[in-house]
């Protein structure tokens, strides 16, 4: 486990602390505040995904630094079409868990840029992972509703 001092290893430092305040926020009941710091961790996270891009080079979802980062920026948008089309609330659980996936990026994954080998640059290759990380979403949300 290690503290990664770079400026990728800031904007996830700073997007769990958002995601983990907005949490607090809406336990104590300021659900507007909770939102706000909610969008800004997704906005945060998005820009790390973005700055991860820019500097591999590829699509950043080859290895598992990059995937649980993508974990951390799939969080709201799940949250907001949860509550916007199936009606179903448990946000808090949603804040909880982007800051729960960005821990392994933080903390354990190495976040050194690998060569794209060539099975992994097709270009169906971005959609499949990160459909298959939106699902792995939906189930730790769901398994977070389940016992609520």
């Amino acid at each position: 486990m290690e503290i990664k001092y770079t400026v990728q290893g800031l904007l996830i430092y700073v997007t769990m602390a958002a995601y983990l305040l907005a949490l607090v926020a809406t336990i104590a009941r300021r659900p507007r505040v909770g939102q706000v710091l909610f969008l800004a961790g997704f906005a945060l996270a998005t820009s790390s995904c973005a700055y991860r891009w820019v500097h591999v080079r590829h699509v950043p979802l080859q290895n598992l630094f990059e995937v649980f980062l993508f974990l951390g920026v799939a969080c709201y948008p799940i949250s907001w079409f949860s509550r916007r089309v199936l009606r179903i609330g448990g946000q808090w659980a949603d804040m909880l868990i982007g800051a729960i996936v960005l821990f392994p990026a933080g903390f354990i994954f190495n976040a050194e840029p690998m060569h794209l080998p060539p099975a992994l640059q097709s270009p169906l290759f971005a959609p499949h992972v990160a459909v298959y990380m939106f699902s792995y979403v939906f189930m730790l949300k769901a398994a977070f509703q389940a016992v609520e």
